[in-house]
């Protein structure tokens, strides 16, 4: 009968249901951290992707501030007083900053403990976070830049990439 059936309905939603993905909220977000050795474009898109998944959007300016404390040190360290405006703002300082790690360029600030540990591929939050980001010390020339994948091209108004929930994010 009808009431066997809504009780196997019950049944069945009952042992499935933590199978159904949850939408990510802040929480999930904040502790969506970057991995040791991943490419800091990577991590934005892994990130942005997330968060676009989310029921409730929060502000651009929220998601960078949150975004930053996710990233690996020493690279948090030294873009975190940088003034980001944009995700592609973020994406080219932080690709900037990552060139200029691995060629040296901040070998003079970043203590010796954090240049071992990132050639591991280890975390280590030891990189002083007073040091200020100068991602135009690095800049190159912007035809030398690959051009963004996944992100809103402001010129154009195109986006390639997945949806974004988030209108106006550049």
């Amino acid at each position: 009968g009808i009431e066997n059936f809504d009780m196997l309905i019950n049944l069945f939603i009952e042992r499935f249901i933590q199978n159904v993905e949850t939408a990510p909220t802040i929480t999930t977000l904040c502790y969506l951290k970057q991995r040791p050795g991943e490419k800091v474009r990577d991590f934005i898109q892994r990130w942005r992707s997330s968060c676009n998944k989310m029921r409730d959007p929060i502000s651009q300016s929220h998601a960078l501030g949150l975004i930053v404390n996710n990233l690996t040190q020493p690279l948090r360290s030294l873009i975190s007083n940088a003034p980001i405006k944009s995700f592609i703002d973020l994406t080219e300082r932080a690709e900037c900053i990552e060139a200029g790690i691995e060629n040296g360029a901040f070998d003079a600030v970043i203590p010796v403990k954090v240049r071992e540990d990132t050639k591991k591929n280890s975390r280590s939050q030891n990189a002083p976070a007073n040091i200020v980001a100068n991602a135009a010390a690095f800049k190159k020339e912007k035809s030398e830049y690959p051009k963004n994948k996944g992100v809103m091209d402001k010129a154009s108004g195109s986006s390639s990439g997945t949806k974004n929930k988030h209108p106006g994010w550049g």
